[in-house]
């Protein structure tokens, strides 16, 4: 089993290489916003907000919302 330390290094290493505007709705996600608000926010269609959100739950091997908000929370998700 993987311990805490190297998830959490894992999933900081997978969060630097998002591209920025995933970055951006992974921290949309962790103020709680919705698909449709991030959407609204940044003027995309609900289908790309659900592609991102596909390629940010797969590279960061993220399984729930809950886990994508503790992510976005604890990690630097921030834009660069």
């Amino acid at each position: 089993m993987i311990s805490q330390p190297s998830k959490v290094w894992s999933r900081q290493s997978a969060v630097r290489q998002l591209s920025p505007a995933q970055r951006r709705i992974l921290q949309l996600i962790g103020q709680g916003k919705m698909t449709k608000e991030i959407a609204e926010e940044m003027r995309l269609s609900e289908k790309g907000v659900n592609y991102h959100r596909g390629i940010i739950n797969s590279r960061c091997r993220l399984h729930s919302v809950a886990e994508a908000v503790h992510t976005a929370l604890t990690l630097d998700a921030r834009p660069s």
